[in-house]
């Protein structure tokens, strides 16, 4: 069973967030937690110190446990694997506490929501943060919540290893879906991106691993271009996979610009 951890907190992007694993769950054999690290202050500033000032951080999240519990209770209707929010402790980085647990608790998979807002600083700060530049593993970023049947897009720069592979075969129902596999040659032209079908023998190795596991194979691909240019090739599909990106580089950028869920493989 594959235990999986949602980061939650009372808005809209953890609601798309839970509806999409619980759609993951119709296909995987998976546990659904939903985790909410409270943050003192994240609703305003303290009007004062000492004595008030800790009584007012106090229901501050007391006020965002409830709204917490009230949003998983109420999702729980639609998904019964869905289960009761686990309060992580206040005190220290939200980031770093969030990692601490999933590490101590062994979980296969995270997931966290974003609102897609076309800012690429948002999605910056995200990747370069210290949870996503050390996942102790695989995370899923939910953008919206498209049928299955659109596929799953890797991109990829060269060599997919096969450690990468595995750790993907661990998470997601190869059989349910078709996967393209887009090895991505970056340059700085910002003319139309060029698709070449013939040149993938660097992605057949994985590509062979991944149909020995039951998977289907739609199409196998070499595009060069801006991120820019390649941006209308990552904008349909149910799931994109890649690695880390490092934060502003060309993939992180191609990234930052669609508007897909994102599974990042540590």
């Amino acid at each position: 069973m594959l235990k999986t951890a949602i980061a939650v907190d009372a808005n809209l992007a953890s609601r798309i967030a839970i509806r999409y694993a619980c759609r993951l769950g119709r296909s995987l054999d998976m546990s659904i937690g939903t985790i909410h690290a409270p943050e003192p202050g994240e609703e305003g500033s303290a009007i004062a110190t000492g004595w008030v000032r800790r009584t007012w951080e106090d229901a501050v999240v007391r006020d965002s446990m409830d709204q917490v519990v009230r949003m998983v209770r109420s999702e729980q209707a639609g998904c019964r694997m869905l289960e009761p929010p686990q309060f992580l402790p206040s005190e220290g980085d939200r980031e770093d506490r969030i990692a601490q647990h999933l590490r101590s608790s062994h979980f296969g998979l995270f997931m966290e929501g974003l609102l897609h807002r076309f800012k690429p600083e948002r999605f910056m700060d995200k990747i370069g943060s210290r949870l996503y530049r050390a996942l102790p593993c695989p995370a899923l970023v939910v953008q919206n919540v498209p049928s299955m049947s659109k596929g799953v897009l890797w991109l990829a720069q060269g060599k997919i290893p096969k450690e990468t592979v595995e750790k993907f075969l661990a998470v997601f129902p190869v059989q349910s879906v078709e996967l393209s596999l887009l090895n991505c040659r970056f340059g700085h032209k910002s003319s139309a991106a060029k698709k070449d079908s013939s040149t993938n023998s660097e992605l057949e190795p994985a590509a062979s691993l991944i149909q020995n596991a039951g998977g289907i194979i739609k199409e196998i691909s070499t595009v060069q271009g801006s991120p820019s240019s390649m941006a209308a090739l990552a904008r349909d599909a149910f799931l994109i996979v890649s690695p880390v990106p490092p934060a502003k580089g060309p993939m992180a950028r191609l990234l930052s610009r669609s508007p897909c869920s994102l599974l990042f493989l540590p």
